[in-house]
């Protein structure tokens, strides 16, 4: 009996720490999209991104329309986008040290502020919780819901449209 419990112990705490490397892969996988996202680096972005047709980026939350793909996007897609954000948007993301973070295997959810600068000039100070899943066992994202702050992100849509039509109104005067 004692041969059974010490396996069985044994079995347990090597699993422990198999999780425990794939939690701290997958953690550091997260931390670096937000790194990458401040860095507008395109290019770690798409690693982190699995080449799964399955892959979908979600902008969360419903009233947002998802910015015109309510059904998410895949990683081509996902990746123009980001790059559109970055001239139409946010000029600087600058995502601080997460709030919070919550972890599972193949899962892990990270409450984060930015403290950045908005095409206009405006700061940029949104809020997120990033819900992303992984591909079973590693560290790329299959699934990404990135909620923010629709309010915020409502208001400041409409203040960079109107500095827009004023400086298109100006530019044709």
């Amino acid at each position: 009996m004692d041969k059974i419990k010490a396996a069985v112990d044994s079995a347990m705490a090597s699993h422990h720490n198999d999780d425990s490397a794939l939690l701290a892969q997958q953690k550091t996988a997260a931390m670096n999209h937000l790194k990458y996202l401040n860095e507008w680096n395109y290019q770690g972005v798409a690693s982190l991104l699995s080449d799964d047709p399955k892959f979908r980026y979600f902008f969360r939350p419903q009233s947002l329309g998802g910015f015109g793909q309510p059904d998410g996007r895949d990683k081509k897609a996902t990746l123009e986008f980001m790059k559109h954000l970055q001239t139409s948007i946010v000029k600087s993301f600058n995502f601080g040290t997460p709030i919070d973070v919550v972890q599972q295997v193949d899962k892990i959810a990270v409450h984060v502020k930015t403290d950045g600068q908005a095409v206009s000039g405006d700061p940029y100070t949104n809020e997120y919780i990033l819900l992303i899943e992984f591909e079973a066992g590693k560290d790329r994202f299959i699934k990404v819901n990135e909620m923010m702050d629709s309010l915020y992100v409502t208001e400041l849509q409409k203040k960079i449209a109107a500095g827009s039509a004023a400086g298109a109104a100006a530019h044709a005067a």
